[in-house]
Order: C-alpha cells, then sequence, then structure tokens
C-alpha cells in the first residue's frame, strides 16, 4: 500500500501543479487580451505548445511568431517581433524587458510572477490593484 501512494501521490500532485498553471496562463491571456475571443498564441518550446494546445478554443497556436497576438518564450535569445510576451525563464525576462508584459518561472519549486512596468505601458494593458503588487520597474 505504502508503494502504491509513493507512486500515485507525485502523479496526483503533477496534475494539480498542471492544472493551476493552466489557469494562470488563462488569466494572463484575458489580461492582455481581455476582449478577444481568439487569441493567437506561438511559442518556441514543443511541450508549451502542447499545454497550450489543450488550453482550450480560445488559443490557437501560430505557426510563426509573426503570425502571432501572444508570444511564449522559453529559449530564444533574439526575436525580432513587437508583440506582448509572456518569459518563462528570468534571462529571458531581462533580455526581453521592452516587451515582456509578465514573467511566469517556476524557482526552487515555487512559481514566480512579475510584471514589468515599461512593457504594460507600451501595450496599453491595465492591471487590477491586487496584480500591482507584482509590477516591477526592471528585473
Amino acid at each position: 500500500m505504502r508503494l502504491l501512494w509513493v507512486v500515485l501521490l507525485p502523479i496526483l500532485l503533477l496534475g494539480a501543479t498542471d492544472r493551476a498553471e493552466k489557469q494562470i496562463y488563462e488569466s494572463l491571456i484575458t489580461l492582455i487580451y481581455p476582449q478577444r475571443e481568439v487569441v493567437k498564441v506561438w511559442s518556441d518550446d514543443e511541450n508549451r505548445r502542447a499545454f497550450l494546445a489543450e488550453m482550450g478554443p480560445r488559443v490557437r497556436l501560430v505557426e510563426r511568431p509573426q503570425m502571432a497576438d501572444l508570444v511564449v518564450l522559453r529559449h530564444t535569445e533574439n526575436l525580432q517581433i513587437d508583440r506582448p510576451i509572456i518569459a518563462e525563464r528570468y534571462g529571458i525576462l531581462k533580455r526581453y524587458r521592452e516587451r515582456a508584459v509578465v514573467g511566469f518561472y517556476w524557482k526552487k519549486g515555487r512559481p514566480h510572477l512579475i510584471f514589468l512596468e515599461s512593457a504594460l505601458r507600451h501595450f496599453n494593458i491595465r492591471l487590477s490593484d491586487e496584480l500591482r503588487a507584482y509590477v516591477v520597474k526592471r528585473p
């Protein structure tokens, strides 16, 4: 019985984390594009693309970043495009600080959420009062 819990507990926790992460991404997409019924998204990571594909009809994956309304970056260092970016690593957040609206990444098993003031202003995105606590001037 103990072996069963050792095997099942990580699987259950991973599923809960995955659901929570999907809810966070849905909230971020709604925050960035509150009026759009469908948001075209591009990601440079295959695992993230599969994750985003499961989010439902509001998210439509596109093949090239030029076709996207929103870009999710984990690896790409020099993408020249003027679209809102969700940065999934701190280094990417720093690299794209003028266009990275939000940094959402995991560090030491905890999620980190950072909004960059300059990018919010550039894309004319307004945050609710409870999210203003996560706004920084520089990463």
